[in-house]
């Protein structure tokens, strides 16, 4: 009876405790901003919900979609967001300018998200990308390092990046002789060469999932069906490697922390009980674990005489934790969950350079003129190859200036804006745009837009900018009357001798992020985008599409822009080899 009574005691304190707590958040946390333009949405979980207002967005899009059209047609540069729940409003920043100095000046006042850790903390616990900028993001940090050096990136991967393309684009060809000259779908296969480019450069190995379509086309008759509604070619599959295909799930997985009605326990509870989450975390993890394990090997049998020939990210990866290990005088343990989640966390990198080769692909097909400007500079760049019917190698088109390749990259980049928002969250009060925002309050820096696609005609209306947010700008600005048009040029600088030039800093480039917390494999997808798209335009003339498949329409994903549908029309280039 006692303990009974002890029992039904201790649920009313807990009971009244919560309520206590939620009404003290509700009265004092859940306060308009003054001064600051306010949305409300049904839920703070960020992506995936739609505003409770009459202006809804289409299911298809996200959030940070409808936020983005919001900041345009208030034309402000700041936005926040009311739950109608407790807790404080989170903000929309809308203004490249703005959102430059905060990445790059003002990382002791916005720091990483709690939100993307918790996102990826089941997944990839001992991520880099789950930390916040302290020693231990260091440490991680200086022990990938050397994995975006220029001499790993422009050799052993930039090689296999080049072999993964060729092979990709022998597929297309192989399905072009066999569409009855219908466009067909190509966003798997992009995937798949994606993924061969990175596990070859991780690895050493080969994913094979690139080949295992194309000997499935060539093997078989009966692959292709006509849809006459639509006129496209539609090819039947091969199934997809295993390592492909738990990829996808994994990355699929993310829709569980990132729902509103999800969150990262339900994630950590999916993957270790779903069948299907947890089966593909323990196949790719094992293949990671195993990876290591061969690397360790190899360098044993050279004794340590030599250095590994041609070493993957792995083999970086494991003589840095032996040097690490060496100058801390501690035990070497080379299977631990942050070597492995740390290479993890690269090999999870395909999807990002697949969703940005797809769109890529999608804007060379839409304009045909940049695309033939392309094919003729990179020509005149490489008229040794252009001569002898064969292709650029791997190492030169990594470390020979093609300015407008960079330029077409970086425009694609721009306009696509495949990533909507970084997001950051102040460490401590701080005023941004003369606005007084609070501790621990949410931001989301918009990466397209107002002021990056779309003209802003008053920056002053809402506020001002940081004092020294213009001052310290390290890019230039363009015009905003053709923010809009895709232009590769406006990344171009002419020279007093008349050569142009590619300007990194010609304008904001945030997608990718900037500063200290920028994303880690940005110098990674720069050089496997050049050699993807360098050897695309080279070998291949993406013809246009019919009006109705070649829509620039997103399909909804847990922390990016997807394209929903990708149809290409590939042909032989003249002169290709």
């Amino acid at each position: 009876m006692f303990s009974e009574t002890i029992i039904v005691l201790g649920l009313l304190v807990l009971i009244l405790s919560t309520i206590t707590y939620y009404t003290w958040t509700w009265t004092t946390d859940n306060k308009s901003l003054p001064g600051i333009p306010s949305v409300t949405v049904w839920s703070s979980a960020g992506f995936n919900v739609l505003p409770q207002t009459s202006s809804i967005a289409p299911e298809s899009e996200q959030i940070m979609g409808w936020l983005e059209q919001k900041c345009i047609e208030l034309d402000t540069p700041i936005l926040q967001i009311q739950t109608g729940l407790p807790g404080k409003p989170s903000l929309v920043v809308a203004d490249s300018v703005e959102t430059q100095q905060i990445l790059t000046h003002r990382l002791h006042e916005f720091d990483r998200t709690r939100f993307l850790a918790a996102s990826f903390l089941a997944l990839l616990p001992h991520n880099h990308m789950t930390m916040p900028t302290n020693d231990e993001w260091r440490a991680n940090r200086r022990l990938i390092a050397e994995t975006m050096s220029p001499r790993f990136l422009n050799g052993h991967a930039a090689r296999h990046m080049h072999k993964s393309t060729l092979d990709y684009i022998d597929l297309l060809l192989e399905k072009e002789k066999r569409s009855a000259g219908r466009p067909f779908e190509v966003s798997a296969d992009t995937f798949g060469v994606m993924l061969d480019g990175i596990v070859g450069a991780t690895f050493g190995t080969d994913s094979g999932a690139v080949k295992q379509q194309l000997k499935f086309i060539q093997n078989f008759e009966s692959v292709v069906q006509i849809d006459e509604s639509r006129g496209f070619a539609n090819f039947a599959r091969a199934p997809d490697p295993p390592l492909l295909d738990a990829l996808i799930v994994l990355m699929w997985s993310l829709h569980i922390p990132t729902h509103p009605l999800g969150g990262p326990f339900l994630h950590k509870m999916a993957l270790r009980f779903v069948p299907r989450y947890r089966d593909a975390l323990t196949l790719v993890r094992s293949y990671v674990d195993d990876s290591v394990k061969t690397a360790e090997k190899k360098r044993q049998d050279l004794s340590g005489q030599r250095e590994v020939d041609s070493p993957t990210a792995v083999d970086l990866v494991v003589k840095r934790e032996i040097e690490i290990a060496k100058s801390q005088d501690r035990a070497l343990d080379l299977h631990t969950g942050l070597l492995r989640d740390e290479l993890f966390g690269i090999l999870f990198g395909f999807d990002v350079l697949a969703i940005m080769a797809v769109w890529g692909l999608k804007i060379l097909t839409a304009h045909q003129d940049v695309q033939q400007k392309l094919r003729a500079e990179l020509k005149s760049i490489f008229p040794e190859a252009a001569a002898a019917g064969t292709v650029p190698s791997a190492e030169e088109i990594a470390t020979t200036s093609t300015p407008y390749l960079e330029a077409v990259y970086e425009e694609m980049l721009r306009c696509v804006g495949s990533t909507p928002a970084l997001v950051r969250t102040t460490t401590q009060d701080v005023t941004l745009m003369n606005h007084h925002v609070p501790k621990d309050t949410t931001i989301f820096l918009l990466t397209r837009g107002r002021s990056y696609t779309h003209r802003s005609t008053n920056d002053q209306k809402v506020g001002e900018k940081s004092s020294d947010a213009a001052k310290d700008a390290w890019t230039g600005n363009w015009s905003p009357e053709d923010l809009s048009q895709f232009d590769p040029e406006r990344w171009l600088t002419q020279d007093s001798d008349g050569r142009k030039r590619f300007n990194v800093r010609a304008g904001p480039r945030h997608m990718l992020g900037t500063g200290v917390r920028a994303c880690f494999g940005q110098k990674q997808a720069t050089s496997a985008m050049r050699i993807f798209f360098a050897l695309v335009a080279w070998k291949l003339e993406l013809r246009p599409v019919p009006a109705d498949l070649a829509r620039f329409e997103r399909a909804p994903a847990a922390f990016v822009y997807r394209a929903k549908e990708v149809y290409l029309s590939p042909h032989a280039a003249a002169h290709a080899s």
